[in-house]
C-alpha cells in the first residue's frame, strides 16, 4: 500500500470512529442520524454500518436514528457495549477502509 493510501486509510478510519462517537454523545435522539450528528458523519457511520452487516435488510440508512445504526454495528460485531469503534469491531486493518469508503450509503 502507498503512503498515499495508507494515509487516505487512516482518514476514512479516523473520520469513521469519530462517526461512531459522536452516535454514541446523541443517544436516542429521536431526530434522524444524519441530523443528529451531520450528514458526513452519519454516512460515515453508515457505510461502516453496511460494511459489517450481514443482514439482508440492515438498518444502515442516515434517516434512521443513530442509536439504531450504533446497535446493529455492535451486534455485527459481537460488541453489545462498545463505547469506540476499535472495541466495537477489531478486526479490520488498513486495507479494508478503502472498501468502506466505498460502500454505498444514503
Amino acid at each position: 500500500m502507498s503512503v498515499q493510501a495508507a494515509e487516505k486509510s487512516s482518514s476514512i478510519r479516523l473520520k469513521t470512529e469519530q462517526a461512531f462517537e459522536a452516535a454514541l454523545a446523541v443517544g436516542d435522539a429521536e431526530q434522524d442520524c444524519a441530523h443528529s450528528i451531520g450528514k458526513v458523519r452519519a454516512l460515515a457511520l453508515v457505510r461502516y454500518c453496511r460494511w459489517v452487516s450481514s443482514a439482508t435488510r440492515p438498518p444502515c440508512n442516515t434517516v434512521n436514528e443513530c442509536a439504531l445504526i450504533v446497535r446493529h454495528i455492535r451486534g455485527m460485531c459481537g460488541s453489545p457495549k462498545a463505547q469506540t469503534l476499535a472495541q466495537a469491531c477489531e478486526r479490520y486493518g488498513e486495507s479494508d477502509w478503502q472498501a468502506v469508503n466505498r460502500m454505498p450509503a444514503h
